[in-house]
């Protein structure tokens, strides 16, 4: 398999976990998508992308070990830390309303020219920004 193709085959292909997890360490070779939240104490190491319809608390190394064109997605981050490939970095805060509740609507998470950026769903089109980092237009 050629490195492009092995490539393709990690975002292309994802593994499905159901939650809620229990492991303290989970391993995947291809992209996860989780359905539930990922506790504090659990770690993922991905290959590829990861996407979770729940909170992330847990650490994520996405892109293990060095494809830093990976990202994370979860409906709430409220991690302290994460890596997509070879970097790592801590996550701000975010701003919740009066008593600590908020309405989440997800967020991404990239590393981009030397920098990890965070955003809304609301403030970025995820389809676009795929075709994008595939070198579609």
């Amino acid at each position: 398999m050629l490195m492009g193709d092995k490539e393709a085959f990690i975002d292309n292909n994802f593994k499905i976990i159901y939650g809620p997890i229990e492991e303290p360490e989970i391993n995947s070779d291809v992209s996860l998508l989780i359905l539930g939240d990922v506790p504090e104490y659990t770690k993922i190491n991905c290959a590829g992308n990861v996407v979770i319809f729940g909170e992330l608390e847990g650490y994520v190394n996405a892109g293990a070990p060095d494809r830093n064109q990976c990202f994370v997605v979860a409906h709430d981050i409220t991690a302290e830390k994460l890596s997509i490939g070879a970097h790592e970095c801590d996550i701000p805060r975010k701003k919740r309303g009066i008593f600590g509740k908020g309405k989440s609507n997800g967020s991404v998470i990239i590393f981009e020219k030397d920098r990890f950026i965070m955003n809304d769903f609301g403030n970025i089109d995820l389809n676009k920004h795929v075709n994008k980092r595939r070198g579609h237009k």
